[in-house]
């Protein structure tokens, strides 16, 4: 769980509860921004909250992120 969301923003690595790595392509608020949300599957166009686009062109709301995965720890 990411207790504070202002660290996830493009770049950044997260990890699944499985131990999958998902890089950050992305995050905005679709309503607000026309042209990038028209990239995205219709259901999220009108979307008042922040959304995180990763790389791998997988959608999420930054709510669900935050609950379900870890900030990866980079590697030295």
């Amino acid at each position: 769980m990411i207790v504070d969301r202002n660290v996830i923003k493009p770049g950044i690595m997260l990890t699944d509860p499985i131990g999958r790595k998902l890089q950050i392509r992305d995050v905005f608020v679709p309503k607000n921004q026309r042209v990038k949300s028209a990239s995205l599957p219709s259901s999220y166009r009108q979307i008042g909250r922040k959304v995180i686009v990763f790389t791998s062109g997988a959608v999420m709301h930054l709510d669900d992120a935050a609950r379900r995965y870890s900030i990866e720890a980079p590697s030295m």
